[in-house]
């Protein structure tokens, strides 16, 4: 590598690294929300902090041996199956660590060539894709299986982090050596700006270490693009006050969190304190060349007046974590926004910076400590009955196909206003249907017949959809011959209105929250499946009628309705016949459709292939291949079953943030937990889950 070519890596390296309507305010400080008329929300937090209590428990700290001495956010990526992986910059290598476990693996090694790190400057990682962003070699990196097999040039590359998912990469790059930051999406040939700013401010200080010389650099603390993205939801903040803008993927602002916030003011001595025990490694022709905390100072120089937001992190539930600076001191207080944009509250966390979520609900801490380097902790943060929940739809392993919480509703309640549909309770009843009683959910009497349960292999194959596992295909095989028997099922699913009945009589515990999405005819979600047990056992007892949930094979007999193509109407895309990641109607990626919203299957039944997800009566297997002749559930036989409790519960369908190709009869798919999570079992709750009642008919009415 030429001294020139040396040169330009090492400083490109330590750029990376450091790198509507307005709603008033009330009187009484307290927080407000504005709709301007292109649907834009605007969310003011109150002015004084609402306090948190959310303890939260250490479940993982990084280990002293790896010998990872310098840490920022880009360098941690949340990997699949309980991973985490962290860019270890000056040993050029990325370690992958077990959250559950001891094992350690490790990509890369120091040069210039494939499968080496020159200058690598952050990362990012997609199921069990790695992708390494290497200023020294020019791109992006993409690692699969330890090894490299790809490298993609991204113009202009500004950092420090990168992002990759579905719809592209997503990174901060300067066009054209202009001072202007513009955060970008890049698919293919395509880049769209989806923001900037102009600066940072730079410094013309100057430091003779390293030979670096005296030239424009950007001033430490000024204010820089700082952004987040999870699936389709960004965050990005583009001005030096607190004003955080989301919105999606595909350009369109969604909302607008403000809060009134503290500027602080810096000093060297506060910049010092606030960098101390950190230094800066850069990889030159020569051999590596560190500067001192003093050292960076003099050369980059820093601005007076600091930005009053440190980070902004988009959670896998869509929730929107702001961290504030307060005396610039390693200070923590973190506002948190539900994915409706509410002001929840301010959490005060002990030992670092959020800097990531895990789809568990675990939050990933980075701080530092000034002896022993960096601190990597994973926290279980225990929110109490009365918060949010904060599963998602997004599970360890793949196991939940959707995206995340994509696009946000931009009001509370994603119900159209001009809606005058009649309430499911005062609809009339059509002649195969019935209700035990008032409240009770309305009940669809089902013929018996024969179906062949499962997809042939041709159907929406893994092949042919990157986004699609291929375990998620062999779980639909092989096709069987099953016998069902007449029984019941809800036209349906369960929606908050008939929860309240079991929740009001004190049997059903407990008091699902609807996200902002409304409650009467929505579908039901936010229930794990003993909620729903609960709620079958009640209304048996109220009616003295044998109520449950379906099994399997009952539930994908319902949701063919006699057909036999992948979807009731056929093999061709939904075209607005269900909500989901590509089905074409109003709530796609923004919320579950109020119950019936959608035209029925041949048996009269609503929302069977996408709205929510729904709960079943098995226990995981991993294919049909044992499946039983006459639609039974199997449940003890599977090998995530023991001492009467369910690992891995099944749910059949699709919802609303799900990609096309679960909206299916044949799909199915399960809940995990996960071993490194030993507490998590009890939960089992999302707002992409619900479930739908089924019941056993007498021989006089079959």
């Amino acid at each position: 590598m030429t001294p020139n070519r040396s040169m330009r890596v090492g400083l490109l390296a330590l750029c990376a690294t450091f790198g509507s309507c307005d709603a008033d305010r009330r009187p009484d400080g307290t927080a407000t929300r504005t709709s301007d008329s292109t649907g834009v929300l605007t969310a003011r937090g109150p002015d004084a902090d609402v306090e948190l209590s959310w303890p939260m428990e250490v479940v993982w700290e990084l280990p002293p041996e790896l010998g990872l001495f310098r840490i920022y956010p880009h360098h941690v990526a949340p990997f699949s199956e309980g991973r985490l992986a962290i860019l270890d910059d000056p040993g050029r290598r990325v370690v992958v660590v077990d959250l559950g476990g001891s094992d350690v693996l490790v990509h890369g090694r120091p040069g210039g060539g494939p499968g080496e790190l020159e200058a690598p400057t952050a990362i990012a990682a997609r199921e069990d894709t790695l992708f390494v962003m290497d200023v020294g070699r020019g791109g992006l990196l993409t690692w699969v299986g330890g090894e490299e097999v790809a490298i993609d040039r991204l113009g202009g590359f500004w950092g420090p982090d990168v992002r990759r998912g579905a719809t592209g990469t997503m990174y901060v790059r300067r066009p054209g050596g202009a001072r202007r930051q513009e955060l970008v999406l890049r698919d293919g040939a395509t880049t769209r700006t989806l923001g900037g700013l102009e600066g940072p401010r730079e410094s013309p200080g100057g430091t003779e270490k390293c030979g670096l010389g005296r030239f424009p650099v950007p001033a430490l603390f000024a204010l820089d693009l700082t952004w987040d993205v999870r699936g389709r939801t960004v965050a990005s903040i583009e001005t030096p006050e607190y004003r955080v803008r989301v919105g999606s993927v595909d350009g369109r602002l969604d909302r607008v969190l403000t809060r009134p916030a503290v500027t602080p003011t810096a000093s060297r001595a506060l910049v010092a304190a606030e960098m101390s025990g950190e230094s800066i490694t850069l990889p030159l022709i020569n051999g590596n060349c560190t500067l001192s905390v003093e050292d960076v100072i003099e050369w980059r120089g820093f601005a007076e007046v600091v930005p009053p937001i440190r980070r902004v992190t988009v959670m896998p539930s869509g929730e929107i974590w702001i961290t504030r600076r307060g005396d610039l001191v390693r200070t923590h207080r973190v506002d948190v926004w539900s994915a409706s944009g509410i002001y929840v509250g301010t959490l005060v966390v002990s030992g670092g910076v959020p800097i990531a979520g895990l789809p568990t609900g675990e939050v990933v801490v980075l701080g530092r400590d000034d002896l022993t380097g960096p601190v990597l902790r994973v926290l279980e943060v225990d929110r109490g009955a009365s918060a949010p929940p904060h599963l998602t739809d997004v599970q360890p392993g793949g196991l939940e196909p959707g995206r995340g919480r994509a696009e946000p509703p931009r009001v509370v309640s994603a119900r159209d206003p001009t809606d005058t549909r009649v309430p499911i309770a005062v609809r009339p009843l059509g002649d195969s249907e019935f209700r035990d009683c008032e409240g009770c959910p309305v009940m669809v009497r089902l013929p018996g017949g024969a179906f062949d349960m499962g997809a042939p292999a041709g159907e929406a194959p893994a092949r042919d959809d990157p986004t699609r596992p291929d375990w998620t295909e062999r779980a639909e095989q092989p096709v069987r011959s099953v016998e069902i028997a007449p029984f019941a099922i809800g036209k349906y699913e369960v929606t908050f209105d008939e929860w309240s009945g079991c929740y009001d009589a004190g049997v059903c515990a407990h008091d699902p929250h609807d996200e902002g999405f409304g409650r009467g005819d929505q579908p039901l979600f936010n229930v794990s499946r003993p909620d729903a047990l609960e709620f079958v056992a009640w209304l048996s007892e109220v009616t003295g009628e044998s109520y449950r949930l379906p099994s399997e094979a009952e539930w994908e007999y319902a949701a063919r309705g006699g057909t036999t193509a992948g979807r009731w109407w056929g093999d061709g895309a939904p075209d607005g016949r269900a909500a989901c990641d590509g089905c074409g109607s109003a709530w796609d990626n923004r919320s579950p459709a109020p119950a019936g919203s959608f035209p029925p299957n041949p048996f009269a039944l609503h929302d069977m292939l996408s709205n929510v997800s729904e709960w079943v009566a098995d226990c995981w297997h991993e294919d049909h291949a044992d499946a039983s002749r006459d639609g039974a559930p199997r449940v003890e036989t599977s090998p995530w079953w023991s001492d009467g409790v369910c690992a891995r519960p099944v749910r059949r369908g699709g919802a609303w943030s799900f990609l096309l190709w679960t909206t299916r009869a044949a799909h199915r798919a399960y809940w995990a937990d996960g071993p490194w999570l030993p507490r998590r079992g009890r939960d089992q709750r999302s707002w992409t889950v619900g479930f739908r009642v089924a019941r056993d008919l007498s021989r006089d009415a079959s």
